[in-house]
């Protein structure tokens, strides 16, 4: 992972300190595949290949991590993600609707279409790059969040670049902070228990 500058950050309409990390599937076969990124039941069931010796494979930016040992590690610090940057010379690839499931405890899903397609400008000189905003918080990869059936068309590849934070789970289970009474009841937390509590992200 490579934490992005904060003067870099701003240019790209975001505040606060974030991490960046791409995630590249090649498809060096001529079959198209359809892939679940950021399901951790792929990578919990198998390890997807991470090297051309596969005809399909996700290389990642990072050199001393790969994709199984990232989705992995979201399921212990979720991945809250601001946006992704997606990326392909495919049009196939750029143009598709991408389905953003949420799963609650109860095993109900709720689908949510992405058009990435839809960022793209008329005078942007790279036309193969868009991106899928997150302004609400409302995509956090762990256990119950990923894409489902992401094309990647055959002899193709596609990237996805995420700007995000690592929610680190045991800083909100400070037993100093926590007051359960008996009997017991919830504690209401506000922006300044936040901040005292050294989590990052905002809640609105």
């Amino acid at each position: 992972m490579l934490q992005i500058k904060k003067d870099v950050a701003k240019s790209y309409g975001l505040d606060g300190d974030w991490d960046e990390l791409l995630f590249t599937a090649y498809n060096q076969t001529p079959n198209d595949v359809f892939f679940n990124f950021f399901d951790p039941l792929v990578v919990q069931q198998s390890n997807v290949p991470t090297t051309p010796l596969s005809g399909f494979y996700i290389s990642t930016s990072n050199s001393s991590d790969n994709y199984n040992v990232a989705v992995r590690d979201f399921l212990y610090s979720p991945c809250w993600t601001r946006r992704i940057y997606v990326y392909s010379r495919t049009e196939q690839n750029l143009n598709q609707v991408i389905t953003h499931v949420y799963k609650d405890a109860n095993g109900m899903e709720c689908q949510i279409p992405r058009f990435p397609s839809l960022s793209v400008g008329v005078n942007q000189f790279q036309g193969w790059i868009a991106q899928i905003d997150f302004p609400n918080n409302e995509a956090i990869f762990g256990i119950n969040q990923w894409f489902k059936n992401v094309l990647i068309k055959g002899n193709s590849e596609l990237g996805l670049l995420l700007i995000y934070q690592q929610i680190d789970k045991s800083k909100m289970l400070s037993v100093s902070n926590y007051d359960c009474p008996c009997p017991a009841k919830l504690r209401k937390w506000n922006n300044q228990d936040l901040i005292n509590n050294d989590l990052r992200a905002t809640l609105y």
